[in-house]
């Protein structure tokens, strides 16, 4: 009989002194690190972070508000270059990011001043650009026809059901 005995790594916390394992269930990597992990466990680093929140919350605070107004700016001014995909109307206070696919969707863009540029910028690609007046009729006819943002974006604006309509209901009232 063969008796193999596997060895876990094990690191010791510098802050807490406790030994564990070198996994990253008890420890954050870091590249800059001979050993590629942090020198406190994320027990102590929670604890710690948690301790200066607490102790600096309005800096926190004042810190969160100044980099939401950040990626908020850095949002519009990615918009002030787009224009509506439909119509091309390019005043960017009227543009919203539609969601090609919702079941993509991890977040609405018009919160993504909680998350990070790389994050925003992923969901971005997962979007078309829309005026407000576009992407309200495209949820209109998605709901009343089931038309897809596909089919909607190619439509002629001259061939659709309820502007044929309406002009013919609008020609009636004035004659």
């Amino acid at each position: 009989m063969v008796t193999i005995f596997i060895t876990m790594e094990t690191k010791l916390c510098k802050t807490c002194n406790t030994e564990k394992l070198l996994t990253v269930e008890f420890w954050h990597k870091a590249k800059r690190r001979p050993d590629g992990f942090e020198y406190n466990c994320k027990e102590c680093v929670k604890e710690r972070t948690r301790n200066n929140y607490y102790s600096n919350k309005e800096k926190w605070n004042e810190t969160t508000k100044k980099n939401h107004r950040k990626r908020r700016e850095k949002l519009q001014e990615l918009k002030a270059n787009l224009s509506c995909t439909k119509c091309n109307e390019p005043r960017h206070w009227l543009l919203d990011f539609h969601h090609i696919d919702p079941t993509q969707k991890d977040f609405q863009l018009s919160q993504g001043e909680r998350y990070g540029w790389e994050k925003v910028q992923s969901e971005i690609e997962k979007c078309i650009v829309l005026c407000s007046n576009c992407h309200r009729d495209f949820h209109y006819l998605e709901k009343k026809d089931g038309i897809s943002i596909e089919e909607y974006v190619n439509l002629n604006k001259n061939k659709l059901k309820w502007q044929d309509t309406f002009q013919q209901n609008y020609l009636k009232i004035i004659q």
